[in-house]
């Protein structure tokens, strides 16, 4: 369930849930190998040395003792679609959304939560006091696939926003003057931010946006 969220960073703290799907009835004889496929998000699932890790990996691991599971990375659109179709029977990680809720069943608890704010260049002086209204007229990026809650949806057509397929595509982007603004969450963008040697030149905005999330 989502509840009511006071004063949170920028953009609504979603509630990422593990979505579910196809798995087989109670009482089905013999228990079968469930797949589980996402794109690589740090610390809930992910790839290292010894194969997939991350708290959602984890967490699955436990929840499925005695059923097998097998892992697998693909771009994230396609990988709702293979949850969707019933190519897989696990989708690690997604925001709980209304249009989301039509399509899968979600598990009924939460396991993790995201700050999700807006990246800038650490020269560029931006005259936003919380509202998104006021970015009316930027560039501004969103994660191809992402869910950004409902003030996001509410303000898009004035807001005329872009699509970068990657966090690391919209920090580039971000980089050379080709946005204003890239929307994301910390736990995503700060190892890319790391990883590329952008911390220097870009920075999180330190802004907070009161939002309601519907019950």
């Amino acid at each position: 369930m989502l509840r009511r969220v006071r004063s949170l960073r920028l953009l609504p703290l979603l509630f990422p849930l593990i979505l579910l799907a196809g798995l087989p009835p109670a009482g089905a004889a013999g228990p079968r190998e469930l797949l589980v496929v996402g794109t690589a998000f740090p610390r809930i699932y992910e790839q290292d040395e010894s194969g997939p890790a991350g708290l959602g990996v984890d967490l699955l691991r436990r929840a499925f003792a005695r059923q097998g599971l097998r892992f697998e990375f693909y771009p994230w659109l396609r990988a709702q679609a293979m949850v969707e179709s019933g190519q897989a029977d696990i989708l690690m990680g997604p925001y709980r959304t209304p249009e989301r809720e039509q399509r899968f069943l979600f598990s009924p608890q939460a396991f993790y939560e995201d700050a999700l704010v807006f990246y800038a260049r650490r020269e560029r002086e931006l005259p936003w006091r919380g509202e998104l209204a006021e970015l009316a007229g930027l560039r501004i990026g969103l994660v191809q696939g992402w869910a950004y809650g409902e003030g996001v949806e509410r303000e898009r057509v004035r807001l005329k926003p872009g699509t970068v397929r990657d966090v690391a595509t919209g920090l580039q982007m971000l980089r050379l003057d080709r946005l204003d603004l890239l929307a994301s969450n910390e736990r995503n963008t700060e190892p890319v931010l790391r990883q590329l040697g952008l911390a220097g030149e870009l920075r999180e905005l330190a802004r907070r946006w009161n939002v309601r999330i519907p019950d």
